[in-house]
């Protein structure tokens, strides 16, 4: 990444979130409101949840990209360990590693079951974490996802710089735990934004713009407390998760090529995109949560990758007479 390439990747973020920022503040936010009147279809009056195929899908694998992160990252570590001659210590973190990994596949997929369950079997068991069968399969389930990506990284990755890979992961993990940890426990505890499903579930309710701090009922009548986390969009700040690929070519050889710039940029977006899309299709976020959401995380990423770079003395950006483009 040329220092000419960031300042225009920089120029078109800013450009886009301040259109879009304006959108959806002007006249006390009224737009963002309309625009989910426009785009949310399929939500019945006085229902709290649509019926979108599209909106429901995303939902329950939005927040996915956190929990394969967790899962991948602790894998990369135990293989980078499996490297070591295999003392007794070393094979104890190497377990552990990968049961960390088995942890958040567990999770990963009761979280899935939790909201199909939501909408097409609110009374199965598989919508309870602990109970016995859904925890079984699931937990063997997680388990045996970490072990076949172990078997299948461990060779390959014994090639790849290890500082590189040490870097890149603890970069992520750093960066998506500060964003998640402000859009979810810090921001939307503040803001209290009512849900336009919220609203739809309760004609008292009425709409407020993104900068406005509210206060919960104390009455809540037919809403209930989730109906009153709208801003930021917590799916969205999971999607852009995702825009932990773009920074891949900054760390990999293999991956500093014009293709491999173009393949890692365009696909996060797209998934990002995506996940915000259906939040709004499903009534369950505004267009200013959804860009505040991701735009948190997007902007955490790019901090910590700079702090980083600073850290361990590197460069983050090459020189334009580079001809592949290498970092270190």
């Amino acid at each position: 990444m040329t220092k000419k390439n960031f300042y225009i990747g920089l120029g078109t973020f800013l450009s886009i979130f301040v259109i879009l920022l304006i959108i959806v503040t002007v006249n006390n936010g009224q737009l963002d409101y309309a625009l989910s009147k426009l785009l949310v279809t399929t939500l019945k009056p006085n229902a709290r949840y649509a019926e979108t195929l599209f909106g429901r899908f995303f939902e329950a694998f939005g927040e996915s990209p956190i929990y394969l992160l967790v899962q991948l990252g602790f894998v990369v570590f135990a293989c980078l360990l499996f490297k070591r001659k295999q003392k007794a210590l070393v094979i104890l973190v190497e377990v552990a590693f990968l049961l960390v990994g088995a942890c958040a596949g567990f999770a990963c997929l009761h979280r899935i079951e939790v909201y199909f369950c939501r909408y097409y079997a609110p009374d199965s068991e598989w919508s309870h974490m602990f109970s016995l069968l859904p925890f079984v399969v699931n937990f063997i389930s997680g388990a045996s996802i970490t072990i076949v990506l172990f078997l299948l990284i461990k060779k390959p990755i014994a090639k790849i710089n290890e500082k590189h890979l040490i870097s890149y992961f603890l970069m992520g993990f750093t960066a998506v735990l500060v964003g998640l940890v402000l859009v979810n426990i810090i921001m939307k505890p503040i803001f209290n934004r009512v849900r336009y499903r919220g609203i739809n579930m309760n004609e008292s309710l009425v709409f407020s713009p993104w900068y406005v701090i509210n206060k919960v009922p104390d009455i809540l009548g037919n809403n209930i407390k989730d109906d009153f986390t709208s801003f930021p969009s917590g799916h969205s700040a999971a999607g852009a998760v995702t825009y932990l690929i773009m920074f891949l070519p900054f760390y990999f050889d293999s991956l500093k090529t014009k293709k491999g710039y173009i393949v890692c940029t365009v696909v996060p977006i797209v998934l990002t995109t995506t996940v915000c899309i259906s939040r709004i299709v499903m009534g369950a976020h505004y267009l200013s949560d959804v860009l505040f959401g991701s735009s948190i995380v997007f902007v955490s990423f790019w901090i910590f990758y700079f702090i980083e770079r600073k850290i361990t003395n590197h460069s983050p950006f090459v020189s334009e007479n580079f001809g592949n483009l290498t970092i270190y």
